[in-house]
């Protein structure tokens, strides 16, 4: 009896952990792949000149995840490019995919570039046009300045995302003023800016563009009403040589093709006065 039990457990000598012998080391784990790829950070809106560092983030067959390099594109270069290390500059108003390929995997980012309103804007104003009616009439309200009479503005503006806030000066006159950024790229906002004498004057149609960064371009309508003063006059006007001159990217110098005189609304205020 004894001696079968040693002649089966010398048929076992290969696989030795059968007679409680010692094995050799663990066999090797197969290198993890690539499952998916992710690009992070979640930034999803760009403002024109400004840049963003993506990354791959790889989910692995094991489980795990892991930074990796890849090859980086854009299928509308022209609005946002990206180079070989995943970052990223907005060049243009539009939209556009970002992608990386890792392992035969691909992640995108479908990235919004819009406008950059931020900073301080010098410029001028044109006036296009007058209309009237009730007491703004019967003072002759539009006679106060002729058509292409100009004078000064000057904005004040943060934004995030699509929200626009700051201030606005008209010709000496000022305001908070409230805005967006629609999605084909035009600025719109409002303001009332108190005048003299309870007067109003309400900015209405606002809508400007920076399609080229650091200059801004646009048409808009001022409303002027008053207490005790029946009717309104509006001014349709044009921004004219108005440049981002700091707090911006790509900001111009101070004052660039600025009108110094402030001659339309000191007409305007004299007129307006005199016939309340």
């Amino acid at each position: 009896m004894r001696r079968l039990l040693l002649v089966v457990c010398a048929s076992s000598l290969l696989p030795l952990t059968a007679c409680g012998g010692g094995g050799g080391g663990s066999p090797t784990k197969p290198t993890p792949t690539a499952v998916s790829v992710t690009i992070t950070p979640g930034d999803d809106f760009i403002l024109i000149g400004e840049t963003v560092q993506f990354s791959a983030s790889v989910s692995l067959s094991d489980g795990s995840s892991a930074t990796q390099s890849g090859t980086w594109g854009s299928d509308a270069a022209t609005v946002a490019a990206v180079d070989a290390t995943g970052k990223v500059t907005a060049l243009a108003w539009g939209k556009a995919t970002i992608y990386v390929d890792v392992q035969n995997h691909r992640g995108t980012r479908l990235v919004t570039v819009m406008p950059n309103f931020k900073g301080e804007w010098h410029g001028g104003i044109v006036l296009d046009r007058c209309r009237q009616n009730g007491d703004f009439a019967t003072g002759d309200f539009c006679s106060a300045a002729e058509v292409g009479a100009s004078d000064t503005i000057e904005l004040h503006v943060t934004q995030s995302r699509t929200t626009l806030l700051g201030t606005i000066d008209l010709g000496g006159y000022s305001s908070d003023l409230n805005g967006t950024v629609a999605d084909n790229g035009t600025m719109n906002l409002t303001a009332a800016i108190p005048a003299e004498e309870g007067g109003l004057l309400t900015i209405k149609t606002w809508a400007a563009r920076s399609d080229t960064p650091g200059t801004m371009t646009g048409t808009f309508t001022i409303e002027w009403s008053a207490t005790g003063v029946t009717g309104t006059a509006e001014w349709d006007m044009h921004l004219s040589g108005t440049a981002r001159t700091s707090g911006g990217p790509l900001s111009a110098e101070h004052g660039l093709g600025a009108p110094t005189s402030r001659m339309l609304f000191n007409a305007a205020k004299r007129v307006s006065v005199g016939k309340r």
